[in-house]
């Protein structure tokens, strides 16, 4: 890179790839290292998405005032853009980079033209054939296809050479699972399936050469506006395996009847999001078995159809619905892994879950009028995720428990509970969900939430916690915000790092065991919130009969060696006594 310092030729340099290996990282690294050896400099960040939002004369903008010092610079279009930016730049040494550039027009706009960089139809035309094909002459019988692979890669040299070295000696059929093989289709961390930008769109005209009918494709992804209005006339066939819609919102106002998803008996993804341009009336009869994922955010319909059973289905999420209840008799839905039903208002009771063996996450937040819960859940081995905030009404609850994964737990603003017994704190739900009318039958272990790691009890109307919440040996985070009855805090297991208490005002307690136990937590990963927490709050620690108090509101837990440590004396500061 060091040749291009003082050079007099205009150099570009192109670098290419899917998303995510780091090629904005080695642009900034590259950048930070030369731009002091320039006259002028400037790093366009994320040119495309600026583009989409805001337009190229800003880009132009920003580049211009960035290398030559100017504010306050008007330009009334992206061609008076190009003008400046030849004139002022022209007779500089400048460094500039484009990040995340996708189309000719922005490089036309930003870097004076794109033949500077990009290759045109017949010199991209003979590098992809040199490397597909090698010899001259053999990509006759594939000139249509080899015209659309060039159209598509748009110019970019490497691009051209890798396509074609992938795709030599291949035939059509096998050339997609080459893209597979050579990760131009990856998995992120966050388990979402990321393609490059050129393969979206290569499979994008793919689908729309399968019919000049949009209701007889394979995947209806286009803008809000054509689906919904396919839908609305009622033109989406048994061809239809993937309805997806993005978030962004029709322009246009639909009325759609419940009668338009009958036909697309194959669909596989259906995934709808909340839309108020959009009416659905009459009645949902019948809905695809093949569904793997359902997405239908603010769905108005109270029920599901009644044969509706998508035995494959991965991910459901119905969150926002109208939505009364799913199923009234168990379905075997053994490859379910996530259920969302936040803020369905209209759900009163959960469904069986007795045959959904393999759910791990199961969101029902926000659900207020939801009073029964089936028994069945406590059954859910592989659970990771039960959330319940909010479900200010739930009362009726399973006594039996074998959540051996169960690793969050969030019960924040169930307000529909009173003072449990200490019977009642021995099973699993007795974390202030039982109210004092209901007796248990058969008490079991705590034991059954051995891997809970956080715990979310906030704004509960209870006085106690149960003792047995020592047992819980991976237990993290425990949040009790908001529990204005709660007086005592019972022994925490050694696993705790973080205690939330804010607005606790009854807490007049916290038992410990033994002090050993809590001078392995260092005071910089120990943290008590209990902001608001008006009486006084007393820690026990015994060992030897002795009991070391700290009685302070808003407390910080002193051990004695950091008491021994002249570097920690500041942390006495406004502490009433220490003494035994």
């Amino acid at each position: 890179m060091s040749c291009f310092i003082g050079s007099n030729k205009v150099n570009m340099i192109g670098i290419c790839g899917i998303s995510g290996i780091g090629k904005t990282t080695l642009a900034k690294a590259i950048y930070n290292l030369m731009y002091v050896h320039f006259e002028g400099s400037c790093f366009c960040d994320d040119v495309k998405e600026v583009t989409k939002r805001q337009g190229l004369i800003q880009v132009q903008l920003h580049m211009i005032g960035k290398i030559m010092k100017i504010e306050n610079l008007k330009i009334s279009s992206v061609g008076e853009g190009i003008m400046v930016i030849k004139k002022m730049m022209s007779s500089k040494l400048i460094l500039l980079v484009l990040d995340d550039v996708d189309d000719h027009d922005q490089l036309e706009a930003l870097a004076g033209s794109a033949s500077w960089f990009l290759f045109s139809q017949d010199q991209s035309l003979e590098l992809f054939c040199s490397y597909a094909f090698k010899e001259k002459e053999s990509f006759r019988g594939f000139k249509e296809a080899v015209e659309k692979v060039v159209k598509y890669v748009q110019g970019h040299p490497l691009a051209l050479k890798v396509l074609g070295r992938f795709l030599y000696g291949k035939t059509v059929v096998t050339n997609i699972q080459v893209l597979v093989d050579k990760s131009l289709i990856t998995i992120s961390s966050n388990n979402s399936l990321r393609m490059h930008d050129l393969i979206q769109a290569m499979a994008r005209e793919i689908v729309r050469e399968e019919s000049n009918t949009p209701g007889n494709r394979s995947r209806l992804w286009a803008n809000p506006s054509e689906i919904y209005n396919i839908l609305s006339e009622k033109k989406a066939t048994q061809a239809v395996e993937i309805l997806d819609i993005q978030q962004k919102k029709s322009s246009q106002k639909f009325d759609i009847d419940g009668a338009a998803f009958a036909q697309m008996k194959n669909l596989r993804i259906l995934k709808l999001p909340k839309d108020d341009a959009v009416n659905f009336s009459g009645r949902l009869d019948c809905l695809s078995n093949m569904l793997r994922l359902l997405y239908w955010h603010g769905c108005p319909f109270k029920l599901l159809p009644s044969d509706f059973y998508p035995e494959n289905i991965v991910f459901i999420d119905l969150s926002y619905s109208s939505i009364k209840q799913l199923w009234t008799t168990p379905k075997c839905l053994r490859r379910l892994k996530i259920m969302k039903l936040r803020y369905c208002y209209n759900l009163t009771t959960t469904p069986d879950f007795s045959e959904v063996t393999n759910l791990e996450e199961l969101d029902l937040e926000g659900c207020v009028n939801l009073v029964s819960v089936h028994p069945s859940i406590g059954m859910l081995k592989t659970l990771v995720v039960l959330n319940m905030r909010d479900c200010r009404r739930a009362r009726s609850f399973p006594s039996k428990v074998e959540m051996d994964s169960l690793q969050v737990l969030n019960l924040s603003g169930c307000l529909n509970v009173n003072q449990p017994s200490e019977a009642l704190w021995s099973r699993w739900w007795t974390f202030g969900l039982l109210s004092k009318q209901q007796h248990p039958q058969r008490p079991v272990s705590l034991a059954g939430l051995y891997m809970l790691k956080s715990l979310n009890l906030s704004y509960c109307n209870f006085s106690i916690l149960p003792g047995s919440l020592s047992q819980l040996s991976h237990l993290r985070v425990l949040f009790v915000d908001g529990c204005k009855k709660l007086e005592v805090l019972p022994e925490l297991p050694p696993s705790v790092w973080n205690v939330y208490a804010s607005d606790c005002t009854s807490l007049r307690e916290v038992l410990g065991s033994s002090k050993d136990s809590y001078k392995q937590r260092r005071m910089d990963r120990w943290e008590w919130g209990l902001k608001n927490a008006k009486n006084f709050v007393t820690f026990f620690f015994e060992e030897n009969n002795e009991d070391y108090k700290v009685k302070e509101c808003g407390v910080r837990l002193i051990c004695d060696e950091d008491i021994q440590q002249e570097a920690h004396l500041s942390m006495l500061q406004g502490l009433p006594t220490v003494g035994s």
